[in-house]
């Protein structure tokens, strides 16, 4: 058997007479903004039971196995010589199995498809949204750094950069770098990077947020078992008159507060924060935290009043409060909200001098059991949840005369028992909306884009060509404008062409128009954009229709703003309203350039003295070797030899008698030659080469414009 199908479990079965074509390319400019791998036709492969093993009796539907739904790597093998690296994806199977294998550029960039920009490792780069790691990634060489440009709210007249107001730039090479080490592949380069690198993507999302393992972590969901009682002691002084309120005649004291008893997890995993011993929660991350503190009250006692001299008859009232208390940096304890759950009053007649009573059954109305709210915590800070009891001793009369005037009963002493219910809980949780002072989880800083998606918009603002080599693992990237550079290079296929046909030539592609668009997505918040944003590459054919938009890129085009006299971006994502990330933007992607000494950095509180920093910016005037926008520079400067081919385009379809070894050492970025057109081409695709057969090939060729 000439051709052998090997997976990592075994040789395949084959019929025998199969007969397998390749199609191959990397760049065809049918679609101008995509790029291609290599994958054959489907074939079949009988259903022996060699084949149901090696694809895990996939033919039986009661199993239960993924192998329909991945890929399986397979080498094919010619005449017992290694051809092709790659992999078979089953499409059905029958009394046969209907295989597809790829191999190329397919397995990267369907790898490629499957992550997204916010996949990639960044654990490196999380890091607190802080004056001190802002002000370091303005002079340090980071994968991240706080741009010098306007989200809404810097004052632009000024030098100073406040880092409350901005969020990280990523550097769009340490993307890369990341992008390719995650897929397990090479990245090679034959070409100045020096444009990729000063490209960023700025944080364009609405209302950054925070990891769910970081909420998670952060959240406290406790309850207590079993009932328990609270006892306090109210030391009260009781003053018929009082000299600001002369109508006024009674008592008022405050008990101390007891510690809210919890005891048991409800939620597994979130008791990390909260000590049970001391009853405290305290924050690991700063942000802001819900908290809810369910408590209710089913007794509630009062005893042991005593009064001398005697007084006229009096009521007791009493109320009880939830109360959360807040411990800052400092040390400083205090009431950060409370809320009014249990009331409870009785009334008694007059008291003889030497009175010691004990009271019980206090009239219990209760009005609320919960105390909800929000706090802003620093982390380190700490919440605690209590109840707090006060005391109000009155006469019944207050405004009738009578009784031991200016006379003070320093002898008031309230015990008061509540009994909660086993019921009570407590949940602390962290909100996701990330604030300054907060650990920025640096995978949300990304756009949640496919990486295809990014690739893609890069090889067409620079003009790339990705050639992927399996074998090694290699992805070597080209400017397309190079291949005109590799003629000296060029492989002579003069000997191998059938001169039995002319030549097909084809003069125009129907996907283009005369009018060839090339745009970014549209944003509703720009509304002065600079010129030369979106590109139009005009074809003279009449031939094509008028107008059509070739390519829309994921990231939106940019407004500028001078601030301290540089030209900058200007997203209008913060609302100085609330200080918050909170308007709708698209996708941005930008240059950045090293300003030396020109600006300062604050928080608010901590301001630099004059820094080096980066600005970002999407088209700067003074400085159009590197605009972002598709006119100014990309397209024109990066793809001329497309545009070039386009105005005078010939495409030509020709049968070449090729073998296996033309097919395994082809390379897409040498121009082809053939002395019978006397022309140069570049490969857009060899269709349907049989791995067996000695058939001949079409190929499809460019001409390229010397």
């Amino acid at each position: 058997m000439d051709l052998e199908l090997r997976t990592d479990n075994g040789t395949l079965d084959l019929f025998g007479d199969e007969n397998i074509v390749q199609t191959l390319s990397i760049f065809n400019l049918d679609d101008i903004s995509s790029r291609y791998g290599e994958y054959s036709n489907v074939f079949k492969l009988p259903l022996t039971n060699n084949n149901i093993r090696l694809i895990e009796y996939a033919n039986i539907i009661t199993t239960i196995n993924t192998t329909p739904y991945q890929k399986i790597s397979c080498n094919i093998y010619v005449k017992g010589a290694f051809f092709k690296n790659g992999f078979i994806e089953i499409e059905s199977i029958s009394d046969i199995i209907e295989a597809r294998f790829y191999s190329g550029n397919s397995n990267f960039y369907s790898l490629l498809k499957q992550i997204s920009l916010q996949d990639l490792n960044w654990s490196d780069l999380d890091h607190v949204w802080n004056y001190t790691n802002a002000y370091n990634s303005c002079i340090n060489s980071y994968d991240y750094f706080y741009p010098v440009m306007d989200y809404n709210g810097q004052t632009l007249a000024g030098d100073i950069l406040d880092i409350r107001k901005v969020l990280p730039a990523t550097r769009v090479g340490g993307i890369l770098t990341r992008l390719f080490t995650y897929l397990n592949y090479n990245y090679v380069t034959t070409h100045s990077t020096a444009s990729i690198d000063k490209m960023c993507i700025p944080y364009s999302q609405k209302n950054p947020t925070i990891s769910a393992a970081t909420l998670l972590y952060n959240s406290v969901d406790v309850q207590n078992a079993n009932n328990y009682t609270l006892t306090d002691q109210i030391n009260a002084t009781f003053r018929y008159v009082n000299t600001n309120y002369p109508n006024y005649k009674g008592a008022y004291g405050t008990s101390t507060t007891s510690d809210l008893l919890f005891d048991q997890i409800v939620t597994a995993g979130s008791s990390s924060n909260y000590s049970f011993p001391l009853q405290k929660y305290t924050a690991q991350y700063s942000g802001t935290y819900n908290f809810d503190c369910f408590a209710p009250l089913v007794t509630y006692d009062t005893t042991n009043y005593s009064f001398y001299p005697p007084i006229g008859g009096y009521d007791i009232q009493t109320k009880t409060y939830i109360v959360c208390f807040k411990t800052g940096s400092n040390g400083i304890k205090y009431v950060l909200s409370s809320v009014l759950c249990a009331t409870g009053q009785k009334t008694f007649p007059v008291l003889p001098g030497n009175s010691f009573p004990t009271v019980s059954g206090l009239t219990i109305t209760a009005i609320t059991d919960t105390l909800t709210g929000n706090a802003s915590l620093q982390a380190g800070d700490i919440l605690e949840f209590e109840l707090r009891t006060n005391i109000y001793i009155g006469d019944i009369n207050p405004n009738t005369a009578g009784g031991v005037y200016n006379t003070d009963y320093v002898n008031v002493q309230v015990n008061i028992s509540s009994e909660v219910q086993s019921i009570s809980t407590l949940t602390v949780d962290l909100d996701s909306e990330l604030v300054f002072g907060g650990l920025i989880t640096y995978s949300s800083m990304l756009p949640n884009i496919k990486c295809s998606d990014f690739i893609k918009d890069l090889c067409v603002r620079e003009g790339l060509i990705l050639s992927v080599d399996e074998d090694t693992k290699t992805v070597t990237s080209t400017k397309i404008d190079n291949v005109l550079d590799n003629i000296q290079n060029s492989i002579d296929w003069s000997d191998k062409l059938d001169e039995s046909e002319l030549p097909n030539i084809k003069f125009k592609i129907d996907k283009y128009a005369q009018n060839n668009l090339f745009k970014h997505a549209e944003d509703k918040t720009n509304f002065n954009l600079p010129p030369g944003c979106d590109f139009n590459l005009i074809i003279n054919n009449q031939n094509l229709e008028l107008e059509k938009t070739i390519y829309t890129s994921p990231f939106a085009a940019t407004e500028s703003r001078v601030f301290n006299g540089q030209n900058v971006a200007y997203i209008s994502l913060y609302n100085v309203t609330d200080s918050k990330f909170g308007y709708d933007v698209k996708y941005r992607i930008l240059y950045y350039d090293v300003l030396v000494s020109l600006f300062k950095v604050t928080d608010g509180t901590t301001t630099s003295a004059y820094i080096n920093t980066k600005k970002a910016y999407f088209i700067d005037d003074a400085n159009l070797d590197y605009a972002m926008g598709l006119t100014n520079n990309l397209m024109p400067n990066n793809s001329q030899t497309i545009i070039d081919i386009l105005q005078d385009l010939k495409l030509l379809k020709v049968n070449v008698n090729l073998n296996t070894n033309d097919i395994k050492n082809i390379n897409f970025l040498y121009p082809i030659y053939l002395r019978q057109l006397q022309s140069y081409f570049f490969i857009s695709s060899v269709n349907q080469f049989n791995y067996t057969n000695k058939d001949l090939t079409e190929v499809e060729l460019i001409k390229l414009n010397q």
